[in-house]
């Protein structure tokens, strides 16, 4: 063993504070849910980081740089796929997992699908599928303590194991999230400081690429180009690499299935540029030690390069990388053979079970096979620890990847489809392993999968008679029979070609959504376009003549947006489409074509950064996208139909500079236009929202007003007909009541209103208010009785029941000029929040001069419900209508120059919750 020193002082301090952490943050577990997916308290950033932690494993640094090493980039190449996949899950998988919010494992799941035999099979499956990549990522873990350490490979190994074992088994996923985000962090920070001092004693990307063998960059002549076609396969076409315990259970946290698209699409960014990362350090071993094992060349990289204290840190990060994905498979492992398999065993014979204690115990069990596995299996190489990987997948993808994926995605799932499609499975799996020569054993997976899937999804649409689908939500599912149809197939594929019906109205609801700054475009173009040109020199460029009608055409399009208010009625509704004509032609198509007449001069290279910038400022994300390539292919072809060729001879200097311009540029433009995008639409839905808020509460009122009304004139015709029968020489006392709805039915209008203003953001609300004001409550303003209108919002709100639970007190009456019907609206709506508390208290009701006291005992408010209570634009989680009704109730009373408080606390050590309305005068004083 080595000295201690600085580096060893480090590598201690992180796993002890590892364990701290992770066993710290586990406290108070009391119950199997909680152990499970923690309540699904965390946020996307702690998703995003667990995740990642969690599937970029040891293997994918340590055996990662070593396949470089050894094959080339071929193996970076093929774990792209990854994008794709990710890509997949955030946009079409995520958003159906939040409708199995009692799941809390991949058992679960196929429970719901399939029954309680499919939960075991899943469960026995899946702890396979765990071990195998717990025991993958323990062997790494041995690796890095002796090769970086020089600790032996077992005792490293015990090390590790035990102190994973303790915090996963202890605090189960709150443990582990917690680490996995510290890890994550680790390794995030060090491994490309690892790359660009590896880097820089190579000489620079620029010596780094002129001195790899040109062997390591072949792709499509690879002589394993078949082994890595199969890898990509199965990372991106076939998503084999979601179905296991542990990434299962990381959906299955997430709160909103918009939380879980965010993290899909965020990792779809990080995990390409780690690899890519992790490449360069490959590249590297293979210029400064050719000659080197190829296990060994990341150790070789950091003991060699990197200085003492950075070193430790780099061994730490390697450490976490593996350590992350350890206790996520250990766990995952654990939960798996308690919940999915010992309990419904135990359930079957009634042998009652404390589930979480048992889950506990088995991730301890598994911890110590997972330490006994990786001290046997030192010394595995670069291919035998991928092949656990494989191994993995074998036990999952083929017989679960389906049926799992295919309930989640709405197909209607019966148990006879999937345990038809499990003999024919196997069989596949093994024929295709008995008769398939060594070179081709890659491709068994691949059989295996598509022959589960065509048996799965023939025996289904047998049962059917073509594909049965079920929409789900987490309360209702409704069901449909989908059977494919040329006609239908084609109709649905006509709307999304770029026929030119397609293009015009694209673009006009993309100008509707998100604007179009037709006048400064114009302008800025035109100048841009014709200025800078008579400042050249005809010797600049060879091509001066072809530039003149490319930018007088440029300026053409620009002048005739800038005379967008004279054109005559019968084109305007294609202005949109020929806005985005315009800016293709001024940005990308003017940029790639002045690229290649200039051969790629400097100055247009730089160019390209802003004409990036530009676009992304001017249009959404999918039309930057859209424009960016179409722009891009129109000036290549119109280069080589005019000019010649396309071919730019670009220094390696050049090219490097046009590469990380167009990468980061672009990056950072669609991170933040997407952000602006999503802004922009979470307004529109809080308009939206407002609008079908308003029109229930609307709706509602009227109907209760107007059966109260009834009852009333019902109420009358009996006092009138009793007194008639008795023939009552007295005048009849007549008694009316009359209730002005008129008003109220301006509310609908209010959506309209609403909906009308949403491209004003900020201003919107002011601009509602007044409209609320003048428009709909100012006409019915008079003096009126107070009493009168609380009396008439308590009988719509106890409607044909006896108020026992209300007080009044009535005698400080008085008059004050309110629009009645709105008034009354605004006391049933305050009574009906009240009512809407569980076993709520007495409720109190006191007219005192110029205010109104409504006063329950026994609630209180909670400092984020005092906050949104009077929001007109409350969040998702405040858009009950009771709730709702009280922003319109502020509405109300400012437009009729009152005022609306609510305040809470405790009296007499009594907690209470009142409303105070302050009216106007009904004369008031000059």
């Amino acid at each position: 063993m080595a000295p201690i020193n600085l580096d060893h002082l480090i590598v201690g301090a992180f796993l002890l504070v590892t364990f701290y952490i992770g066993w710290r943050s586990g406290r108070g577990i009391k119950n199997i849910r909680s152990y499970a997916i923690a309540d699904k308290i965390y946020g996307t950033g702690a998703l995003v980081l667990t995740y990642m932690a969690t599937t970029f494993a040891g293997a994918s640094l340590i055996n990662g740089v070593a396949q470089v090493f050894s094959n080339g980039i071929i193996m970076t190449v093929a774990l792209s796929g990854l994008i794709i996949t990710f890509i997949i899950r955030g946009l079409f998988i995520a958003p159906k997992v939040a409708a199995f919010d009692n799941c809390i494992t991949m058992g679960d799941l196929m429970a719901h699908f399939y029954g309680a035999y499919s939960k075991l099979i899943a469960g026995i499956l899946g702890l396979l599928n765990s071990i195998c990549f717990v025991s993958m990522e323990i062997i790494v873990l041995g690796i890095v303590f002796e090769s970086l350490l020089g600790i032996k490979a077992s005792w490293g190994v015990v090390i590790g194991g035990v102190t994973l074992a303790l915090y996963s088994a202890h605090g189960g996923i709150k443990s582990v999230t917690i680490t996995d985000v510290l890890q994550f962090l680790v390794l995030i920070v060090i491994i490309p400081i690892t790359a660009t001092i590896a880097v820089g004693h190579a000489g620079g990307i620029k010596a780094l690429f002129t001195q790899v063998p040109a062997a390591k960059f072949e792709i499509l002549h690879h002589k394993s180009f078949s082994y890595y076609l199969t890898l990509f396969l199965m990372w991106s076409i076939v998503p084999a690499g979601t179905i296991n315990p542990a990434i299962m259970q990381r959906m299955l946290l997430a709160k909103r299935p918009s939380q879980l698209r965010n993290q899909y699409l965020i990792t779809s960014a990080l995990d390409p540029a780690l690899r890519l990362i992790i490449m360069l350090i490959g590249l590297t071993g293979i210029v400064l030690y050719p000659n080197l094992k190829a296990i060994n060349i990341f150790p070789h990289i950091v003991q060699e390069l990197l200085p003492i204290g950075v070193r430790g840190l780099a061994i730490a990060g390697a450490l976490a990388v593996s350590m992350s994905t350890i206790d996520s498979y250990l766990h995952a492992a654990g939960l798996t053979l308690t919940h999915d398999v010992l309990k419904p065993l135990c359930d079957r014979r009634n042998i009652v079970i404390d589930e979480l204690a048992w889950a506990k115990y088995s991730t301890l069990a598994l911890g110590l096979l997972a330490i006994l596995i990786g001290t046997i299996g030192a010394g595995v190489t670069t291919d035998g620890i991928l092949g656990f990987a494989f191994t993995a997948l074998g036990f999952t993808a083929p017989l679960l990847m389906f049926p799992l994926l295919s309930g989640i995605m709405g197909l209607k799932t019966d148990a006879r489809s999937f345990y038809t499609a499990l003999p024919v499975t196997l069989a596949a799996f093994v024929l295709s392993t008995l008769y398939l020569p060594p070179t081709l054993q890659h491709l068994v997976l691949l059989i295996s999968i598509f022959a589960n899937g065509i048996t799965f999804f023939a025996m289904h649409v047998v049962q059917h008679k073509g594909f049965a689908l079920v929409h789900r939500t987490q309360n209702t599912q409704v069901e449909r029979l989908w059977r494919p149809q040329a006609a239908r197939f084609l109709h649905q594929l006509k709307a999304y070609l770029p026929t030119p019906s397609n293009v015009v109205r694209y673009s006009q609801q993309k100008v509707i959504q998100y604007g179009a700054p037709y006048l400064l475009f114009s302008i800025f173009c035109c100048v841009n376009f014709i200025v800078p040109y008579f400042m050249w020199t005809q010797t600049a460029h060879q091509a001066y003549g072809l530039i003149l009608p490319l930018r007088l055409v440029g300026a053409l399009l620009c002048g005739l947006l800038l005379v967008k208010e004279k054109w005559p009625s019968v084109l305007r509704p294609y202005m949109p489409t020929f806005w985005h004509f315009t800016v293709l032609y001024c940005l990308p198509f003017m940029s790639t074509v002045m690229l290649l007449l200039t051969q790629g001069s400097v100055e247009w290279l730089m160019n390209i950064a802003m004409t990036i910038l530009f676009l992304i400022l001017l249009v959404d994300w999918m039309s930057f996208v859209g424009l960016s390539v179409l722009g891009i292919l129109l000036g290549v072809g119109f280069y080589t139909s005019v000019v010649g060729p396309a071919h730019i001879t670009l220094e390696f200097r050049d090219a490097y500079l046009l590469v990380y311009q167009v990468f980061f540029a672009t990056l950072i433009g669609l991170i933040f236009a997407r952000r602006k995008e999503q802004g922009f639409l979470e307004r529109i839905q809080h308009f939206k929202i407002l609008g079908d808020t308003v029109r229930q509460e609307a709706t509602y009122a009227l109907h209760t007003l107007d059966k109260l009304t009834h009852a009333m004139d019902a109420r009358i015709s009996s006092y009138v007909q009793q007194a008639q029968e008795q023939q009552q020489s007295a005048s009849k006392q007549e008694v009316s009541i009359e209730v002005t709805t008129t008003g109220l039915a301006h509310l609908n209008d209010l959506t309209h209103i609403a909906l009308e203003l949403v491209s004003q953001s900020e201003q919107a609300l002011n601009i509602l208010r007044n409209a609320f004001k003048s428009n709909i409550v100012l006409p019915h303003l008079a003096p009126c009785s107070v009493k009168e209108c609380v009396e008439k919002g308590i009988q719509a709100c106890f409607f044909h029941q006896e108020p026992d639970s209300l007080q009044t007190d009535f005698h400080a009456d008085f008059e004050a000029a309110i629009s009645p019907t709105h008034f009354t609206y605004v006391i049933l709506t305050i009574l009906r929040y009240l009512l809407a508390y569980e076993a709520p208290g007495r409720i109190k009701v006191k007219l005192a001069p110029q205010k109104v006291y409504i006063t329950t005992y026994g609630i209180t408010l909670s400092p984020s419900e005092g906050k949104q209570l009077f929001q007109f634009m409350p969040g998702e989680e405040h858009t009950q209508p009771a709730k709702l009704g009280l922003g319109i109730c502020k509405l109300i009373m400012e437009a009729m120059e009152g005022h609306i408080l609510c305040r809470a606390g405790k009296k007499a050590a009594q907690s209470y919750l009142e409303f105070v309305l302050t009216l106007p005068a009904a004369h008031p004083q000059p």
